[in-house]
């Protein structure tokens, strides 16, 4: 299971506590340092202040070869690129993270899912998004039993559909029951594990379920058909993993964000031009076999920094950039699941493009 698609709906409230909270400790509860291949490494370097003891601290997801961010991470990046020490953090979900992001403990946060994001923004944590990591193309996948002889999502009203409640599959399956003109009470949600989705899968229980991969490579290689994916909805739930950093922080080391983009460019060009290599040096920190990483590799959509501010990605404003469309979409599906949510009306100044702008002013 890839962590980056859990989304949790108290995230608003341990959000709230990290914007006005001065100490880091409760994050260092919910992580840990991992050393890994490429993820582990320290280098030190000279920070944009002029000082060799600067330490950048990245906190990140594991979320398998799908993400060049973890290309990035595994091939040593960040180090070469950033003169500064840097040191690494592993967060399991994404509103602990964005606890330690707001606190000061973490400068920057890769893997990152629009759904906590958006809550952190809606509550007020001082983050700014930098770069859009990937757009979730084919990597979710809504699956139907062949012997349902169901072929369209309409079919379903009134049928049983597994996903996880809160997740970006449940969140993509609201789109896609939209989009055929149902409501999402149409079916019955049955609230379940990616593992037990697939158990009961097998076990002829269920017969259509919104997952991802591997759990989606299992479905359909056991009698599943797809009938609809986080493509179908890409412009109306849009999903993104996307890299913020703390605005304060940020600010005061314009120069080692810039170097943070120029590595994370680098891992997409690496992904790109050299996949086989790149899943190769992957496999140690994600734990995958190099099957499914080369399945999953294929399912989203990614951007290098000549493209960040393309409609797909980050965009010239707000009003041109699917990434701020994505945040405003998933703040409201937030509160669709708990009231108490705070929404999003505007992401105005939520998103920085400065730095991308810079690096690709720079021609490096």
């Amino acid at each position: 299971m890839n962590p980056q698609k859990l989304v949790s709906v108290a995230a608003a409230g341990l959000l709230a506590a990290a914007a006005v909270s001065a100490c880091s400790s409760s994050s260092k509860t919910t992580s840990s340092s991992v050393t890994s291949s490429g993820s582990s490494a320290t280098t030190s370097g000279t920070s944009s202040s002029g000082s060799s003891n600067t330490t950048v601290v990245i906190g990140y997801e594991n979320n398998g070869a799908v993400d060049p961010t973890q290309a990035t991470q595994s091939l040593g990046y960040w180090q070469k690129y950033i003169k500064a020490k840097i040191k690494t953090v592993y967060f399991s979900s994404g509103p602990a993270a964005l606890t330690a992001l707001g606190s000061g403990s973490v400068d920057i946060m890769t893997g990152i899912g629009n759904p906590p994001v958006a809550s952190a923004l809606a509550t007020h944590v001082p983050l700014a998004v930098i770069w859009d990591e990937e757009d979730s193309l084919t990597d979710q996948a809504l699956v139907v039993r062949a012997s349902s002889h169901i072929s369209s999502v309409a079919q379903l009203k009134g049928q049983t559909v597994a996903t996880v409640v809160g997740s970006t599959s449940s969140y993509a399956l609201t789109g896609v029951l939209q989009q055929a003109g149902l409501s999402p009470t149409a079916v019955k949600v049955l609230n379940l594990t990616p593992q037990a989705i697939e158990t009961a899968w097998k076990t002829g229980q269920i017969n259509a379920a919104y997952i991802w991969y591997p759990v989606l490579g299992a479905l359909l290689s056991s009698g599943g058909v797809e009938i609809a994916n986080d493509k179908s909805v890409l412009n109306s739930y849009p999903i993104n993993n996307l890299s913020v950093v703390n605005k304060s922080w940020a600010a005061q080391h314009t120069q080692l964000v810039d170097e943070f983009i120029q590595a994370q460019n680098a891992g997409v060009i690496a992904f790109r031009n050299d996949l086989s290599s790149t899943l190769s040096a992957e496999l140690a920190d994600t734990g995958e076999t190099l099957t499914e990483a080369n399945l999953e590799a294929k399912t989203t959509e990614n951007f290098d920094v000549s493209q960040q501010l393309g409609p797909d990605a980050l965009g010239t404003s707000d009003s041109t950039s699917l990434v701020a469309k994505s945040l405003l979409i998933a703040s409201q599906y937030l509160h669709s699941l708990d009231a108490s949510a705070p929404v999003l009306t505007s992401v105005s100044g939520m998103i920085d493009r400065s730095y991308v702008q810079a690096v690709m002013n720079s021609g490096s």
